[in-house]
């Protein structure tokens, strides 16, 4: 059986909360994408970098630094 690199899925995400769990700089871009599906996107990780941090800042996404419970 032949893997799956990537699972292309859709979501109508307007006026839905997503929670996004991490801070790395990978996300950054993904912020921008769930800001323009015109999601409520609350960000929560343990630490966050400037490139998320700033993401945030544009879009409107709330960030919560939280460690493991």
């Amino acid at each position: 059986e032949k893997s799956m690199q990537i699972l292309p899925i859709s979501f109508q995400l307007e006026g839905k909360s997503v929670l996004v769990v991490g801070g790395s700089a990978f996300l950054a871009p993904k912020l921008r994408l769930l800001a323009r599906a015109k999601a409520d996107v609350l960000v929560v990780g343990e630490t966050v970098v400037e490139e998320v941090a700033e993401a945030a800042r544009e879009t409107g996404a709330r960030i919560e630094a939280r460690g493991p419970a």
